[in-house]
This record gives structure tokens, C-alpha cells and sequence, in this order.
């Protein structure tokens, strides 16, 4: 079952609305224009999904500034309202982004958004809910409330502190005439912890009675939410990181498979069939070596098994002590544990030995013989002539054996050209051939490192972002990576308190903007190092978590 989200915060800035209003209409007042002009938070991640935002409580042509101010207005408030005062508390209703999916996809949205909005008036009052926005284009689907805190009745009297008690001297406290309240402005006796609590736990029940899976959130939980901004930029570096990586795993399959083609073409051109046999018979007398370790173990272990339950047997007849049981119980116990040490250490060397030989004897099967391709060049080859007219008078016997060894010498000749310079072409392109390799899979290794260089430093990356996570959850430690991440950002120098009592060196290892260096890339590794010196300066603990992207 999921989790709902049901968060509240109180703006604490001069505006009515505390710019609330721009987060959530996606506009904002433009002081040089004098107009209202488009604007896109850093929280919004699918900007093609922003026409399905929607404002279900605001009348067409009302904004929320104006809503909330027209609220107060006929409330009948008499008591003035401070320069400062909250005015509207800003509360976020939601789940997990599966579930919201699922609830958006089997048509309950809009289930979910009535059941929100039955919940907020009737826990604040129909009145004083004047806003509700659905949002569709950030991580997670999720509704926007706004509410005016408009109580009735006279606020309750606050016990005197302790230097007010001081100040007076023991003098009777002094006593005012109650003004009539019939209703007031007043965001601190709304959002209480009592309440939060209370809102939690109702909320919870309201969506289980209107039909959404959904359970309470662990009481008394310290989590703390990161910025939306701040948290949508690491997940955006992430799913880059996680693009990279999986390019690079794509490359490094193809490189690993050209690699194994020339590691295969080099061992055509180099294999040695009897070395192959021999390596191959010694293997499998080491595989079943091994095997027969492992079986004699395996037998060992049961009969020292059978000997502890034989043990409890003699024990519960009565026929060893519980001191003699447990001594030989100890010992039986290490021999077992002996056991498995030595048999997980044969098994992992029996699969080692396995995957060696099954490798030998793809080479035996596959490359007993090496063929070499080369283009042989034009040759024109004299073809064998008579060289001598027969004579008219005398033995034609002399003549023919003449003509004969002569024909025979040129043929010869011929081939002995002909085989000269096949072999030169072949030993010439083997020679080219062998070079070229040797090249490439020098080429290919550098490769390799780098590549294993790049897993190294995504990993590094990867857990240097988990520990900023779980800094950004901590308010003060926030702070602090925030002040660092600024100062490096500026290429200024940073000292940062230790729990020494003093402070740590300028020297902070930190290089500056690298030449070329994004501007993404430059600040998430501003980021990146902020957290690391903090963590290094304070001795933060962070807590580890599983990588799956999430």
C-alpha cells in the first residue's frame, strides 16, 4: 500500500501570495513590462504535458492573490492585519509517482481531485479553501491548495515568559480590556503540530473511505523534502549519468566483441594445436580434481552434521553432560564452519577451472586451422619456347632431348618466379596483417581502460550524489553545501568550521572550471565537491542507499 503525501507550509514573505501564484499559474509579474508574462519553474520536467494543468476552485479571470485578499475582506476581520502577517498556508497533496500514474490512467483522476477538495473544506471551512491546481508537468502528479487561516473567536491568553516574569519583578500582571473578536487571521494557531498530526491521520482515512489505496506516512518521521528545483536537477543529472552509461555499456559490448574478433583472428594466425591438447588435458584433470574435493567436502560437512544431531540425541537421553555437549558442540560447529570455507573456496576455483577449459576447447574446436586471405599480384610468366630449329640432316633423337631438358629448365624457372613472388605477397600482407592487429588491440586496450576508468568515475559520481541527497535532507548541512557550492561556483577560496575549534585550509583541492566544461556538468560538480567538503569538515554520516535509479 502507498503512502499520501499531505504537506503544509506557511510563506513568509510580503506578498499575498508569496509567489505562489507563479509556481502555479505559470505566469509572473514582469516590473519592466508592466504585464504578466510567461514562466517555467526549474521544477517542471515535461513541459509538453503542461496543458493538462488545471485550476478548479478560482473563478475564470480571478487570480489567487486576488482570491485570497477577497477572502479576508468579507471574513469582517477588525483587528489590522501586520505588514509580513501569513496570509494563506499552501498545502501539497499527492502520492508516489507510480501510484499517481495508476490513479491517472484508470480515469480516477478527477475522483481524486473531488475527495481532495471534500477533505480540505471540510477540515478549514468551503470558505476559506480558495485555490486548488492540479499539476501535471513536474515528477509527480499533485494538487495545490491554497487556504486562508480565518479562525473565529478571541484568541486564548499566552503565559509570560520568563524575562517578561523577570522584567516585572514579581508585580502583578497587568490586565487589558478583551476586544470582541468575531473572526481573525491568525496562520500560527492553525498550523500546530497537534493539528499536522491530526491532518495526516484524517487525511489518510478520508481517501481510504473514498476509495484510493493509500495508508498514513510513519509518524514522528525526520525526513526532510529537498527543493523541488534542487532535487529535479539531480535526477535530471542522474538520468544523464545513466544515459552515458548506458552508451558506454553499448561501446563496450562492441569494442569487447571486436576484441574478441581479433583476440580470435590472432590466435588463428598463432595457435599451436598440441600446446592447446595439453593445456586441455591438464584442465579437465583439474576440473574433476576438484570436482572430487568438493564431493569429499560436501560428504565430510553431512556426516559432521550427523555427528551434532547425534550430539542432541545423546544429550536429550541423558547420556553426556550439557558441559561435555557443549565442548564437542563448539568443536563439531568449527569443523562445519571449516568445511564451508574450504568448499566455497574449491567451488569458486572449480568454476574458475570450468570456465578455463570450456574456453581451451572452443580453441580446439575452432581454430585448428588458420587460414590467411592475401591478394597475389599480377604475374606474367614467359610461357616455354623451342629455342632451336631441327636440323635437316643428321639424329632428331639429340635434338628433341635438347629441346626437352630446355623446355623444362624454363618451366622450372618459371615456377620457381611465380612461387618467389607468392610468397613475398604473402608474407608481406601476414606482416601488414599481424601489425594492423597488434595496432588495433593496443588501440582497443587503451580503450578498455578508459572505459574502466569511466565505470570507476560514474560509480564515484554516483556516490558522491547520494551523500549530497542525504545532506540536503539536513537543514543546516543544506545550508552550508549551498554557501560552499556558491562560493566554488565563483571560483573563490573556501573555509569552512571544523569541530576542532578551527578551521580548515584554503587548500581545498578544488581546480576551478575545467577548459571546455558545461555549464551542467561544471555545477553538478560544484555540487558534488560542496558535499564533499562539508561532509569532510563536519564528519557527517550519511546513509547509504540502493542505486536503481531511483
Amino acid at each position: 500500500m502507498a503512502y499520501c503525501v499531505f504537506t503544509c507550509d506557511k510563506p513568509k514573505t510580503g506578498a499575498a501570495d508569496g509567489g505562489l501564484s507563479a509556481h502555479i499559474d505559470r505566469r509572473k509579474w514582469d516590473a519592466k513590462e508592466h504585464r504578466m508574462v510567461p514562466f517555467v519553474p526549474n521544477s517542471v520536467i515535461h513541459p509538453e504535458l503542461s496543458h493538462l494543468n488545471k485550476e478548479y476552485l478560482l473563478p475564470p479571470g480571478m487570480g489567487r492573490t486576488e482570491a485570497i485578499n477577497k477572502r479576508i475582506k468579507e471574513a469582517g476581520i477588525t483587528r489590522k492585519i501586520r505588514e509580513g502577517q501569513v496570509r494563506f498556508l499552501a498545502f501539497l497533496c499527492t502520492s508516489d509517482r507510480e501510484t499517481m500514474l495508476r490513479i491517472y490512467n484508470e480515469g480516477r483522476w478527477q475522483a481524486w481531485v473531488d475527495a481532495n477538495i471534500a477533505f480540505m473544506q471540510k477540515t478549514f471551512g468551503k470558505e476559506n479553501v480558495v485555490g486548488c491546481a492540479g499539476h501535471m508537468d513536474e515528477v509527480t502528479f499533485h494538487l495545490h491548495f491554497t487556504v486562508v487561516p480565518i479562525i473565529m473567536g478571541q484568541a486564548s491568553e499566552r503565559p509570560d515568559t520568563r524575562r517578561q516574569f523577570e522584567k516585572r519583578n514579581g508585580k502583578e500582571k497587568r490586565r487589558y480590556r478583551k476586544q470582541d473578536v468575531s473572526a481573525r487571521l491568525c496562520a500560527r494557531d492553525v498550523f500546530t503540530q497537534k493539528n499536522a498530526e491530526q491532518w495526516q491521520t484524517d487525511y489518510a482515512l478520508h481517501m481510504q473511505a473514498a476509495g484510493f489505496d493509500l495508508q498514513r506516512g510513519v509518524s514522528g518521521s525526520q525526513a526532510k523534502h529537498v527543493d523541488p528545483a534542487v532535487y529535479n536537477a539531480i535526477k535530471a543529472e542522474e538520468a544523464k549519468l545513466e544515459a552515458e552509461k548506458v552508451g558506454l555499456e553499448m561501446q563496450k559490448e562492441v569494442l569487447e566483441d571486436e576484441v574478441d574478433m581479433l583476440r580470435s583472428e590472432k590466435d588463428a594466425l598463432t595457435i599451436d594445436i598440441e600446446t592447446l591438447n595439453k593445456e586441455k588435458k591438464q584442465a579437465e584433470t583439474a576440473v574433476k580434481g576438484l570436482q572430487k574435493m568438493c564431493s569429499n567436502l560436501t560428504a565430510q560437512k553431512t556426516q559432521l552434521t550427523s555427528d551434532l544431531a547425534e550430539l542432541q540425541s545423546q544429550l536429550s537421553e541423558g547420556k553426556i553432560s550439557l558441559d561435555e555437549y557443549n565442548q564437542r558442540k563448539v568443536d563439531v560447529e568449527g569443523q562445519i564452519a571449516d568445511c564451508d570455507a574450504r568448499l566455497a573456496d574449491k567451488q569458486q576455483k572449480l568454476e574458475t577451472k570450468k570456465a578455463e577449459l570450456l574456453d581451451i576447447k572452443g580453441k580446439v574446436n575452432y581454430y585448428d586451422v588458420a587460414y590467411v586471405r592475401f591478394d597475389v599480384p599480377e604475374i606474367k610468366v614467359k610461357p616455354p619456347k623451342i629455342t632451336e630449329r631441327p636440323s635437316r640432316f643428321g639424329n632428331i633423337d639429340e635434338w628433341m632431348e635438347s629441346q626437352n631438358s630446355s623446355l623444362k629448365k624454363q618451366f622450372h624457372n618459371s615456377l620457381q618466379s611465380f612461387a618467389k613472388t607468392v610468397m613475398n605477397a604473402a608474407q608481406k600482407s601476414i606482416l601488414g596483417e599481424r601489425k594492423f592487429r597488434l595496432l588495433n588491440q593496443r588501440e582497443l586496450e587503451e580503450i578498455g581502460a578508459e572505459l574502466r576508468s569511466e565505470k570507476y568515475h560514474h560509480h564515484q559520481q554516483t556516490s558522491e550524489t547520494l551523500d549530497l541527497l542525504d545532506l540536503l535532507e539536513k537543514p543546516d548541512a543544506a545550508r552550508l553545501v549551498r554557501e560552499v557550492a556558491t562560493a566554488l561556483m565563483g571560483g573563490n577560496y573556501v573555509c569552512i568550521p571544523c569541530a576542532g575549534g578551527g578551521s580548515v585550509s584554503s587548500e581545498t583541492g578544488w581546480d576551478g572550471r575545467k577548459k571546455d566544461e558545461e555549464d551542467e556538468s561544471f555545477r553538478l560538480r560544484c555540487w558534488l565537491h560542496a558535499a564533499k567538503t562539508v561532509k569532510a569538515s563536519r564528519n557527517i554520516p550519511t546513509r547509504r542507499k540502493g542505486f536503481g535509479v531511483k
